[in-house]
C-alpha cells in the first residue's frame, strides 16, 4: 500500500493518524479499515488535469455506486469532519471562505446548489472542500447521491439532512 499521494504528503499524514488512532487502541479496525479503504482510493494521483482539488479521483464504474467515506451514523458535522481530515485541514479550523454557489470542474456555478468551503491545509495550500446537493443520473441510477461533502480528491463523504 502506498501512503504517498501526487502532493507528497496527504497519505503521510493518513498514517501518521492511522498509527497513532492504533496505538491508543481507539477503535482500532474500524479506523485500520477506514483510513486502508482511503488511503487505497484516494491516493493514485489520477487527475482530470483541471481542478488539482480532484487530482485522486477516481470515477466508480457504471453499475457501481461511488464510495462513501463518511464514518458510520456520522450527520452533516461528522462527514464534513471527516472530508477535513482526510485533506489535511484541521478539524477546528473555519473556512477562510465560503463560496455559494460553488463552481464546479468547468469553472461555471453548480446547477442545483452547493458550496465550496475553502481552508489551508499545514503545508499552507489552499483545500476546497465542496458541499454537494443530490445528484441524478438517469442513464445510471445507482450513482444518484443525496446530499455531501467532497473532499479535496473528490471524494464522497454523504450525510442525511
Amino acid at each position: 500500500m502506498s501512503y504517498v499521494d501526487p502532493s507528497g504528503n496527504q497519505c503521510q499524514a493518513a498514517k501518521d493518524r492511522l498509527a497513532a488512532s492504533t496505538s491508543k487502541g481507539k477503535n482500532e479496525t474500524k479506523t485500520a479499515t477506514k483510513l486502508t479503504e482511503h488511503q487505497d482510493s484516494s491516493c493514485k494521483g489520477s487527475g482530470d488535469g483541471r481542478n488539482p482539488n480532484y487530482e485522486g479521483y477516481v470515477k466508480s464504474g457504471k453499475g457501481q455506486p461511488p464510495q462513501n467515506f463518511s464514518p458510520e451514523g456520522a450527520g452533516k458535522n461528522g462527514s464534513f469532519r471527516e472530508a477535513k481530515r482526510a485533506s489535511g485541514v484541521p478539524v477546528s479550523q473555519q473556512p477562510s471562505k465560503i463560496v455559494d454557489p460553488g463552481i464546479g470542474k468547468n469553472g461555471k456555478p453548480i446547477v442545483g446548489g452547493g458550496k465550496d468551503y475553502y481552508f489551508k491545509d499545514s503545508n499552507g495550500n489552499e483545500v476546497v472542500i465542496r458541499q454537494h446537493n443530490e445528484h441524478i443520473y438517469e442513464d445510471d441510477p445507482i450513482q444518484n447521491r443525496g446530499t455531501h461533502f467532497n473532499d479535496k480528491y473528490g471524494n464522497r463523504y454523504d450525510y442525511d439532512e
